[in-house]
């Protein structure tokens, strides 16, 4: 391993040093002494507003002054309450947008030569793109520090080869516009590690879940299941998640149509272009009064304490935030078995692992084991319990707060 290739492990959370180093990234021992400005550069607002405002909150708490870049992020409060400014930037999803993608460079550009900005830190795939060929010329005269955070590369094992066409040449070549490359999930790590020509790659345990919140969450499940009207001896299966191809959902509704109990229902929490097709999927299982689509919900973290299984079916995932939620509230899990959800799972031990996402079958035979075997649930619900921990905000707060100041200190 190169002096600059640095390592987390989940188990212990330590940083592993080569002996030419003193900085305990793990311990976070590692703290800044000067004022700095860091610009987070995202698609959309969402994604800052949703996962990223504790680390922009811990980095001020240190003196730091953290700018915020984003589609809509004018409209965002969240945001504009957190960030010190915001810049709002109409990236192009549409790779063959030129002019779009022209007017972002020159906004990205602009923003950053003006900000006088010690570090940039690009989240998902189009503006961390955007952002990096847009200032590769500033990289290479080492003005700023170049960050990405890579929540799940696009190519993996098992990927459609498309992907790797497209993603994975574009992601090599901006690696050397790349001084820190930061993943959260192993096999992205070790590729990184290989493949790239980014100097420094770390792996954190994600981008943090807040423990304490679901911990500290007390509601009644009777009372719940009545609000959300759902009966007292149902089998509730839930999932939280955007509607859409990549999270799967419609793998779970006909497995319910095959096993037609009218016992267990079906909960998804999340909004999405796929929501009318979930709706006429279920009609035509004969099991619309089973299938509950709740939309976007601010409780979940009360949903999951009524529910008796999580189900994350995803044919990607670049970890994923939503079942480490519920491990920590102690559901046992039933999962695909894909990328980054390899992390934390295990066949028998957190709950029932699909190796093919699409597997209709294997849907239906982990739905009948989570139902009838009221021991390993219960088994699983307490490994989950101690396997979340792992993954506690705190961890990743204090190794992002270091890695940060080790590279504006280099």
């Amino acid at each position: 391993m190169g002096d600059d290739k640095r390592d987390f492990w989940l188990n212990s959370v330590v940083y592993k040093k080569d002996q030419n180093s003193s900085i305990d990234i793990g311990e976070g021992k590692y703290f800044c002494a000067m004022p700095t400005k860091l610009l987070m550069v995202s698609t959309v607002a969402s994604t800052l507003s949703a996962f990223l405002l504790p680390h922009v909150k811990c980095m001020q708490q240190q003196g730091w002054i953290v700018d915020g870049a984003a589609n809509g992020i004018i409209g965002n409060d969240k945001c504009i309450s957190t960030f010190n400014s915001v810049y709002d930037i109409k990236w192009s999803r549409n790779p063959f947008d030129v002019f779009r993608m022209i007017e972002a460079m020159d906004r990205i550009r602009s923003i950053v030569e003006d900000g006088g900005y010690d570090v940039v830190h690009v989240h998902t795939p189009i503006a961390s793109a955007v952002t990096r060929f847009a200032l590769r010329h500033m990289v290479k005269a080492k003005q700023i520090k170049m960050m990405y955070t890579a929540h799940g590369f696009h190519f993996y094992k098992g990927a459609p080869l498309l992907n790797w066409l497209v993603y994975y040449p574009i992601e090599k070549y901006l690696s050397r516009y790349t001084d820190v490359l930061v993943t959260i999930n192993k096999e992205d790590y070790a590729r990184a590690q290989r493949k790239f020509c980014t100097p420094v790659v770390y792996y954190i345990p994600g981008i943090g879940v807040d423990i304490e919140k679901f911990k500290r969450c007390k509601v009644s499940k009777h009372d719940k299941r009545v609000e959300l009207g759902i009966p007292d001896n149902a089998f509730v299966l839930l999932s939280v998640g955007e509607l859409a191809n990549r999270k799967n959902q419609r793998v779970v509704i006909r497995a319910l149509g095959k096993i037609n109990d009218p016992t267990i229902f079906y909960v998804i929490a999340g909004k999405g272009p796929l929501e009318n097709e979930y709706m006429r999927l279920a009609m035509q299982n004969g099991i619309a009064d089973n299938v509950m689509l709740l939309g976007h919900r601010l409780d979940i973290d009360e949903i999951c304490k009524v529910a008796d299984v999580f189900v994350h079916p995803s044919v990607r995932e670049g970890l994923g935030i939503a079942p480490l939620e519920s491990m920590a509230v102690g559901l046992p899990l039933i999962s695909s078995y894909v990328n980054g959800i390899k992390d934390y799972t295990q066949d028998g031990v957190t709950g029932c692992c699909i190796s093919n996402p699409l597997d209709v079958e294997a849907m239906v035979a982990a739905i009948l084991t989570m139902r009838d075997n009221i021991e390993f649930r219960k088994r699983c619900a307490l490994n989950n319990i101690e396997i979340a921990k792992s993954f506690d905000m705190k961890f990743s707060l204090k190794a992002m707060s270091n890695i940060y100041c080790r590279q504006v200190a280099k």
